[in-house]
């Protein structure tokens, strides 16, 4: 028997797949790609489906940890975006860990 919070990650998922495609359609770059994306490319998809998950606006994207800081229901957000979640745990810090409470992979 699974857990309501583990369904409840796959309906999310599946909601943010779907909205992915809706505002991106089929057959637009990128999204029958076989390789992993690259960082780049994430900032690039997050960008046009960040509605999606419930974010109001981006404040501001940029090269330093967190890559980006959002605004969702009136409270700043940090996001970091890496191609591969393994990369995040290789290069980040333990004590840099509660500056960010988004990975986008």
């Amino acid at each position: 028997m699974q857990s309501k919070q583990v369904e409840s990650l796959r309906q999310q998922n599946a909601r943010l797949r779907k909205a992915i495609k809706d505002k991106l359609g089929p057959g637009v770059w990128g999204l029958d790609k076989k390789d992993n994306f690259t960082h780049e490319e994430i900032v690039f998809l997050f960008a046009r489906v960040y509605p999606a998950f419930g974010i109001e606006y981006i404040k501001e994207v940029r090269s330093s940890y967190p890559d980006c800081i959002c605004i969702k229901d009136g409270e700043e957000i940090a996001i970091e975006f890496e191609p591969v979640l393994s990369y995040f745990r290789d290069h980040i810090q333990k004590d840099d860990l509660g500056k960010c409470q988004y990975i986008v992979c």
